[in-house]
């Protein structure tokens, strides 16, 4: 058994923030529920070549960065709601050609993408599956392949 913690910023090197912060005029509709935001809340790592995005967690803003550069391109604010939490704010990198993305409706569905592919589906259908927490706290995950 493997044990996996939250990913922090402090686990990651090379992270540069925003340069120029642009706030998206559209932010994703969706409600993630209490056990989706419990998987947002352990991040992603890249682990090789292939993976693009490191995604974690700091209070209740998530930082998505490119994992070969370590350049910031979203930091998104999540309010907590009657049913789950839900995106409030999307700052994205402003500075073309660093992040020339495309249009606010464009990198809002990249960005709801990258959560649900990266950091839900990729925990649940991934290289591991979701073990229980343990008496310290910590999460533990086992190898599924």
């Amino acid at each position: 058994m493997v044990v996996f913690g939250r990913v922090q910023r402090s686990d990651l090197r090379r992270l540069a923030p925003i340069r120029e912060p642009r706030v998206l005029s559209e932010v994703p509709r969706r409600v993630w529920t209490d056990e989706e935001w419990e998987r947002i809340q352990l991040g992603f790592r890249a682990r090789g070549m292939d993976d693009r995005w490191h995604l974690f967690l700091e209070g209740d803003r998530l930082f998505l960065h490119r994992s070969w550069l370590g350049d910031g391109r979203y930091e998104v604010t999540f309010t907590e709601v009657a049913d789950g939490r839900r995106i409030t704010e999307v700052i994205v990198e402003g500075a073309e050609p660093r992040f020339p993305g495309g249009s606010d409706h464009e990198l809002c569905a990249l960005l709801e993408r990258l959560i649900d592919g990266q950091l839900l589906r990729e925990q649940e259908y991934g290289w591991w599956s979701a073990g229980r927490v343990g008496d310290d706290g910590r999460r533990r995950m086992a190898l599924s392949g």
